[in-house]
């Protein structure tokens, strides 16, 4: 019966209608890709007319003179005082060059738009489009409208002749509000001859309707027309007349194969877009023409594509061998492709420095670190608008087949990659290297080393954890209705914390990139290393106790920690919706003769983990109580300040770490994630035995504790935020490394 039950859930078509498809992603991913070029485009092309760059030239002179004689030192704190006076004086300039900018963008897409709206008057002008009449065709007539009542359009299409047409296929197109379905000639035939095969085109036609895919399809057309048009050709045409002869060739072809490669992800977007809504509509049309009908044959007799897997990114159409494969295992759709991350990685860092700038410009003053945050926050819901429903679905198709996390590590590597690339891509990597400021030598190769692998493990395990969100959620949304509101509630808080993690990374840690020889690695080290008696590991010690310490304070921090574990391991909190049949309305396209339920997996143990994490966090307070007390007997006075106020928080963090690998080492399932929250709630309670020190060191010593630290807020807000933050931070990749090898370790002794 067991066999059974899984031949039969997993031979049932899988519905890819519950999730976005790739259409929707690629449609978002073109758009991103459109902004990201136009912006690096009208950034050169500001500066590249005369005047403009004559005005920023002269006004930069200027404002680099003012500030150097205000600070004219060498030092850390004078070159930053500097830097921000010059942009302080450059800032109006600044504002209208992104004014500027963001106009003509705004243009780009205003013309687009226009192109989409008269684009149907335009075909049905071209081609010679007449209305098909019910006096000329009445029992055609009545038969596509009985197959729009089958579709269930709101709306139905007005349906078109184009007598002389001879292919046997229909087309779609039209605007929001108005559409349109075109027969040729031959099909018309066709409704006399195979009705079978007439109704099966009709239906996929409808279906792209019903899909919703007419407007992405036509928009993105018009958009790469007006990018052509506003974008491209102005490029051309000012490079060409005003700068090939003023500057050197080599700074044409940096700027250039950047601007090319950009271009050829938009008109392979555009490709890609077409492609993937056919096969949706036939999906769609499948269920309609039903396992009889003809649209398998259909697309068995169709001729197959020339060329190889390569040649087939230029193709209009899908193959028709994997149209009809996918019809069948729609499963395949689940699963989202490696250039799907590649391209939205590649997206992401290639606009980022762009739209940074725009919004420096014209919100000048703001927080920094709030600044950062403000810009990444619509890659983060970028990002999780497509990788992150991507694994949604193919979690859930994963979870249909027993293995739940197929395909991520492909996915990290994707995105990983695609979002180091896009960095050579932008804007900001081509001004540094034209202006010679960049990193080299040991700079370079220590940046690099710490920069790559923090990216590509740091997007492995990002996209590991929305997976373990997925896989907890949809236990619980099998049983309703669809999915929609699990995933849409869920993944913008996924994204918060992609924004968060992103501005962490582009704040802490790039500005050593871009400020490439004004502040190297090496004059940071020698910085942290004055009077010049410690050295480069101490240093380099400290630096990390000082990078650690200042994130450790950020309250945005505290909030996307907690939400690691949090929003996960809270489906627990629904676990009785566990094991319900599955509404095959959503999750299937075939009716199924018995009731099908999500594949069970190994039940969420939270109530241990806070039952570890408050064991644990009592008997290390007990033990950071006595080493507290060990410390200040032995070295009395400041230094047993500096241990309360500094290494007290570190010893905690520690302690937490322990307690984490042992929960990750003791639940089966999600171990990392339950350690994590051990960790939060003995860190928790730590911070209170940290704060009970302060007190009983200075009661000890008969002085008024609250007198000196008054008011005690900041003291607990600040013990509590370095203790569960630092924990957190130091738990983090511990969990991670011990969790992989524990899976593995299951793994071997239950199939040695």
């Amino acid at each position: 019966m067991a066999a059974d039950y899984r031949m039969a859930i997993r031979s049932t078509r899988l519905s890819p209608f519950a999730f976005p498809s790739d259409t929707d992603f690629r449609f978002v991913l073109l758009i991103v890709v459109v902004i990201g070029a136009s912006l690096l485009i009208y950034t050169t092309l500001y500066n590249d007319i005369p005047s403009n760059w004559n005005r920023l030239q002269a006004t930069l002179a200027q404002c680099t003179d003012t500030a150097t004689k205000m600070f004219p030192a060498d030092s850390v704190e004078d070159i930053t005082a500097r830097t921000t006076a010059i942009n302080r004086c450059m800032a109006p300039l600044y504002q209208e060059r992104a004014l500027t900018i963001a106009g003509w963008v705004i243009l780009l897409l205003a013309l687009a738009g226009v192109i989409y709206l008269i684009f149907p008057r335009w075909k049905i002008y071209r081609n010679k489009l007449v209305p098909l009449a019910e006096d000329d065709a009445p029992e055609m007539v009545a038969y596509l409208a009985d197959l729009c009542r089958l579709v269930e359009l709101t709306t139905p299409p007005q349906f078109l002749l184009k007598p002389l047409g001879k292919a046997s296929s229909g087309h779609a197109f039209g605007r929001r509000g108005r559409y349109y379905v075109v027969l040729n000639g031959g099909l018309v035939t066709r409704f006399y001859k195979d009705r079978s095969a007439f109704r099966a085109i009709m239906l996929h036609e409808l279906a792209h309707l019903r899909n919703e895919d007419v407007d992405k399809t036509y928009f993105s057309l018009a958009v790469g027309l007006a990018f052509l048009l506003v974008a491209l050709l102005p490029f051309v045409f000012v490079r060409v007349a005003f700068v090939l002869s003023e500057v050197p060739l080599i700074d044409t072809f940096n700027l250039g194969w950047r601007i090319l490669v950009l271009t050829v992800f938009v008109y392979l977007s555009i490709l890609a877009i077409l492609r993937s809504r056919e096969v949706y509509a036939d999906v769609r049309a499948s269920v309609w023409d039903g396992p009889t009908g003809g649209l398998s044959r259909i697309l068995h007799d169709m001729p197959r594509s020339r060329g190889g897997r390569g040649t087939q990114l230029l193709h209009l159409h899908p193959d028709p061998e994997d149209r009809l494969r996918l019809l069948h295992e729609t499963y395949r759709l689940f699963p989202l492709g490696f250039w799907e991350a590649f391209v939205t990685g590649v997206a992401t860092s290639a606009t980022w420095d762009a739209l940074d700038n725009i919004i420096n410009a014209l919100l000048p003053g703001i927080d920094a670190f709030l600044l950062e945050l403000a810009v990444c926050l619509p890659f983060g819901i970028l990002i999780i608008g497509i990788i992150g429903v991507g694994i949604w679905r193919a979690t859930f198709a994963g979870m249909i087949g027993g293995q739940p996390f197929q395909g991520i590590g492909r996915l990290g590597i994707g995105l990983g990659v695609g979002f180091l690339l896009g960095q050579f891509l932008s804007l900001a990597a081509y001004a540094y290297l034209k202006s010679g400021e960049v990193l080299t030598g040991l700079d370079a190769l220590i940046f690099y080393a710490l920069w790559i692998p923090i990216v590509m493990l740091g997007f492995w395990a990002f996209l590991y954890w929305i997976a373990a969100c997925a896989s907890t959620w949809l236990e619980v949304a099998a049983g309703s209705h669809s999915p929609r509101f699990t995933y849409r509630l869920g993944l913008p808080l996924i994204g918060l914390w992609l924004a968060a993690w992103l501005a962490v990374l582009i704040y802490y840690i790039y500005p050593s990139f871009t400020a490439g020889k004004i502040i190297s690695f090496s004059s940071i080290l020698d910085y942290v290393a004055q009077p010049g008696n410690t050295s480069i590991p101490q240093s380099i010690i400290v630096l990390f106790m000082t990078l650690l310490e200042g994130v450790s304070q950020n309250p945005f921090i505290l909030l996307a920690l907690a939400c690691l574990w949090a929003f996960p391991l809270s489906a627990w909190l629904r676990r009785k919706k566990i094991g319900l049949p599955f509404r095959s309305s959503w999750a299937f396209l075939d009716p199924s003769n018995q009731p099908l339920v999500m594949p069970l997996q190994p039940p969420l143990r939270p109530g241990l983990a806070l039952v570890i994490g408050t064991i644990g966090g009592f008997l290390a307070s007990l033990l950071l109580l006595l080493l507290s007390l060990l410390v200040c007997s032995i070295r009395p006075g400041d230094e047993s300040i500096v241990w309360l106020l500094r290494w007290q928080p570190v010893v905690a963090a520690l302690m937490q770490v322990v307690i984490a690998v042992v929960v990750t080492c003791w639940v089966k399932r999600l171990g990392s994630l339950h350690g994590l929250l051990a960790a939060f709630m003995a860190g928790c309670i730590l911070s209170i035995g940290a704060i009970v020190n302060f007190f009983l060191y200075f009661s000890l010593r008969g002085v008024n504790f609250l007198a000196i630290f008054q008011p005690f807020a900041p003291l607990a807000w600040g013990m509590f935020s370095k203790v569960v933050n630092e924990g957190a931070l130091l738990s983090l990749p511990a969990v991670l490394v011990v969790s992989f090898f524990a899976v593995r370790l299951r793994e071997k002794v239950i199939h040695p």
